[in-house]
């Protein structure tokens, strides 16, 4: 079985819309041996994939992939540096031509401008069977599926029940996800309008679930009365509870792709992002765009 080293996505969102090219790698008979960011390990540990850490740091990363068998390599990250982890490891990597870093690739791939990011990480898994030997893949990439271990969906799915524990009977489960991190062009990716979106579900008899990045709980408790603050999970049982939710409201962002990955409905608004670019790969996405800007409150409270 040919040894395969794939340097997973730095971000969330990204990794999950990686996902259909590492199945199809794996399902072609590689022997994928995974590294990424901290947290990838426990995100994928439902997934089959064998997913450890990388350190951080260049001369510790490179002896960490050089401890992996074989030479070839897939790079699903741009940047110059990990190009240059993979050189110093000793690694084949075929990656795209980004940041500089052409000629510490052993095979490259020019970037497709407006392609969708699962559609440029299936192309990369699909000439990297080529360069094996394998058989080609298909046209398209299958929409992005995370599975998740029994552990991780139960724990999700406590944490869900205990936070709308004083909510209605009929009360749907929407999780709200406001935080988001980057900027655009300079713009914040950050939708304007979840607390009122919040005040509106719960003065309709409602109990939003809101979700609460590490050290921002008290804030966002202050920011939306009336709702249930849920932090300090585990990035496996934060999935789960997405898994568990009726419906998700995030910006462009890890969440969204978590949270149509698992299966779960997500009302998402864009304004600075193009859905046909980073968009969630799955038919759970509902995309909300207004006219020249953010849409407003009523038009996700409509698609709720």
């Amino acid at each position: 079985m040919t040894a395969l080293t794939v340097r997973v996505p730095n971000w969330i969102g990204d990794c999950i819309m990686a996902l259909p090219a590492l199945q199809a790698l794996h399902a072609a008979g590689l022997e994928l041996h995974c590294v990424g960011r901290g947290w990838a390990p426990a995100l994928l540990a439902g997934t089959g994939l064998a997913v450890t850490e990388l350190p951080r740091k260049l001369r510790p990363g490179a002896c960490h992939l050089r401890s992996l068998p074989g030479r070839d390599a897939v790079l699903m990250t741009h940047s110059l540096s990990s190009a240059a982890m993979m050189r110093l490891a000793g690694k084949r990597a075929l990656g795209y031509a980004r940041d500089g870093r052409s000629l510490l690739l052993s095979a490259r791939l020019p970037w497709p401008h407006g392609m969708h990011e699962s559609r440029r990480y299936w192309r990369l898994a699909n000439t990297m069977c080529q360069r094996l030997g394998l058989p080609p893949l298909a046209t398209d990439p299958p929409h992005c599926e995370l599975a998740l271990t029994a552990e991780a969906r139960a724990a999700g799915a406590a944490a869900l029940q205990t936070a709308q524990a004083d909510a209605q009977a009929n009360s749907q489960a929407v999780v709200l996800c406001p935080v988001a991190t980057g900027t655009v062009h300079g713009v914040d990716k950050h939708w304007p309008h979840f607390t009122a979106l919040a005040a509106h579900l719960v003065a309709a008899g409602q109990r939003p679930v809101v979700v609460a990045p590490p050290g921002q709980r008290e804030t966002l408790a202050a920011s939306y009365p009336g709702c249930a603050i849920v932090g300090d999970l585990a990035i496996d049982v934060w999935a789960g509870l997405l898994a568990a939710a009726d419906t998700v409201v995030a910006n462009d962002s890890g969440p969204m792709h978590v949270a149509c990955a698992v299966g779960t409905r997500s009302v998402i608004p864009f304004a600075v992002t193009d859905p046909a670019i980073t968009g969630a790969w799955s038919p759970q996405l509902v995309a909300i765009r207004g006219d020249g800007g953010w849409p407003m409150m009523d038009r996700l409270a409509a698609a709720l």
